[in-house]
């Protein structure tokens, strides 16, 4: 039993001797649609923000798992002819695979899972949130 402890604490230090901590920032912007409804959709720049945890595998593979909140949104006109907003704040939860193709380029890819936070519909004076 203390041998398999032993062996887990030094997998867990020898693991976190080769990782890093970091943080990511930006804005986006998401494309909307609405299938064969012909309808101009304007994109809100919203921002995204978040931390990650990279472990490297290789030289130059890091698996990294990552936590960020991640805001999208649009802006369009409805039936009744009046301008509204909708905007979307998600926790997106990735884990990416890094390959460092070279010192100064890096190919992601990897599963994501997004779930939704909060959804707000502004219409004139109106405002809705759905959380």
């Amino acid at each position: 039993m203390k041998k398999g402890l032993l062996l887990i604490a030094c997998l867990i230090f020898a693991v976190s001797a080769q990782a890093q901590l970091g943080v990511r920032a930006g804005i986006g912007s998401s494309n909307f649609s609405n299938g064969d409804v012909q309808r101009a959709y304007s994109s809100l720049i919203r921002p995204h923000f978040g931390a990650y945890y990279g472990m490297k595998v290789s030289e130059k593979l890091t698996v990294e798992p990552g936590l960020f909140y991640s805001g999208k949104g649009m802006s369009t006109v409805n039936v009744k002819n009046k301008e509204f907003e909708e905007s979307l704040s998600y926790l997106d939860i990735p884990v990416l695979v890094r390959y460092a193709v070279n010192e100064d380029f890096n190919v992601f890819m990897g599963p994501q899972a997004g779930f939704l936070l909060a959804r707000t519909y502004t219409e004139e004076s109106v405002k809705i949130t759905d959380r």
